[in-house]
């Protein structure tokens, strides 16, 4: 299977780079450790209400991330809009996405 680097992390999709466990502090609180990395040389610790704040972004940018596929998709299939327009139009929605995310709060 040929891996196929990403740009932005520099990770290849093929390898399983991300790691994690749950944990207990010398205070008796629970904590979530991550690493990543090759190596695991990157590392962070976080309470379980931000380890759970976490994961729901993760989520919601993965499905974003298949709205914004389908979006291409259709503005280029159904809608005949050229690559580049269609994916200027992906750019605004994120740019909306994130000014509403921001506004919530």
């Amino acid at each position: 299977m040929k891996k196929v680097s990403c740009p932005s992390c520099n990770a290849d999709s093929g390898d399983n780079f991300i790691t994690m466990h749950s944990g207990v502090n010398h205070e008796r609180q629970g904590f979530v450790h991550l690493a990543w990395g090759r190596e695991s040389e990157l590392r962070a610790q976080f309470t379980p209400a931000e380890a759970r704040q976490h994961a729901l972004s993760l989520l919601e940018c993965a499905e974003a991330a298949e709205t914004d596929s389908l979006l291409l998709r259709l503005l280029e299939e159904k809608v005949g809009v050229g690559l580049e327009r269609a994916f200027a139009v992906i750019a605004d929605l994120r740019n909306m996405r994130d000014e509403k995310r921001k506004a919530d709060g």
